[in-house]
């Protein structure tokens, strides 16, 4: 006899009462849901309300292809961060990707949060905002700033210039 692991019917008619209809998960290492097979496994024990928020700057670092990643779970997308991830040279080999050193220090570290396109260009970002087409996703893409190096301001400036031309 297996058990019924979906919402329970009072959670989701609270969710409904309040409006809710999506709960977006950030995959994030170091949580319990952090891939495609973790996400996916949660979605069928509590429902489709269950979905990612996909921020590919945490995929870059654990080296998964964040549009792959858009693509296997389609509808399960239910919102998108942009911020990107640069690496430092050598560092990766040493430290590898879960390298805990201060972000207050991003010389040091194996990989850095950086404003959109200063990890990755073009090459990557225009893939992943078609495989975002591709599966039906017409939202929201919010610009994550938590880069270290670049004022805050001038970061979100810099990233809304590098992707709207992108954007469909």
């Amino acid at each position: 006899m297996g058990r019924d692991h979906r919402l329970p019917a009072e959670v989701r008619t609270l969710a409904a009462d309040h409006g809710i209809e999506q709960i977006a998960l950030e995959l994030h290492p170091l949580h319990m849901v952090y891939n495609v097979p973790t996400l996916l496994r949660l979605r069928e024990a509590v429902g489709p309300i269950i979905g990612a928020n996909v921020d590919p700057s945490h995929m870059f670092w654990q080296r998964m292809d964040p549009a792959a990643i858009v693509r296997a779970l389609g509808p399960a997308v239910h919102h998108v961060h942009l911020k990107d991830v640069e690496y430092r040279a050598g560092q990766p080999a040493l430290a590898g990707v879960l390298d805990n050193r201060p972000y207050s220090t991003p010389e040091e570290r194996a990989w850095t949060f950086r404003t959109v396109g200063h990890g990755h260009g073009t090459e990557f970002w225009a893939p992943f905002i078609d495989a975002l087409a591709e599966i039906g996703y017409d939202d929201v893409v919010s610009i994550e700033n938590e880069d270290p190096v670049q004022d805050a301001v001038e970061g979100v400036t810099d990233a809304a210039r590098f992707i709207t031309p992108l954007l469909h």
